[in-house]
This record gives structure tokens, sequence and C-alpha cells, in this order.
């Protein structure tokens, strides 16, 4: 994997190699585990994750019920971050199951 290479979702963009985190162009400050969380889900753009997953890959949780150690605070801190800095980019739930990235769509423009 390429230093440079960026993964880009909503205005949001991640540079793995560097372990850089940009919003619009502009720096978005994120804690290590911000990072890896937002990067393991742009890579899976549009698809849904489970909470398992996540708590294995991103935290390394490996009890007999791993998605019960997912951070519900820590997915709270992360959207209330990313809407603070005007991203359009959304951490989604994905009922009884886990969590998607999606795309908040500009004021005024309606889904046809």
């Amino acid at each position: 994997e390429e230093k440079g290479q960026r993964l880009v979702f909503g205005g949001l963009s991640v540079t793995p190699g560097l372990r850089i985190a940009e919003l619009d162009g502009a720096e978005f400050p994120l804690t290590p585990t911000e990072f890896d969380f937002l990067l393991y889900m742009i890579q899976r753009a549009d698809n849904a994750v489970s909470k398992k997953e996540l708590a294995e890959q991103i935290w390394h949780f490996q009890g007999p019920d791993p998605e019960a150690d997912i951070p519900e605070d820590f997915i709270k801190r992360l959207r209330k971050k990313l809407l603070s800095f005007g991203s359009t980019a959304l951490i989604e739930t994905v009922w009884g199951f886990g969590y998607r990235m999606s795309e908040r769509r500009p004021e005024g423009i309606e889904s046809i």
C-alpha cells in the first residue's frame, strides 16, 4: 500500500499510510481508534458492517459476545464530531446488526 493512497467518502478523506484524515481539504483531528474505525468503514462504504466484525477488527475483542463490547459512546462521539465539522459522511445504525457509512444529502436536494 502506497503512503499517499487516499480513500474518500462524503468529503472525508483518509490516507492510511500517513494516518492523515481531512475533511473538505482541511485537517480533521481523529484519535487512533477513530481513524481506524473510519478507515475500516470507508473501505466498506455503503455496506453494513456487523458489530461483531467491528468489535473483532477495531477493538480486538474475541469474547463469547464481542458485539456487546462495542463502545456505544464512541459511536455517539464520532457522529457528533463528524456533524460538528460539517461532514456529509454519516454513521448509520443498521438495527439488530451494526453500522453503515452513508452520505447525508445537502439541504434542499430531494431524492427522486
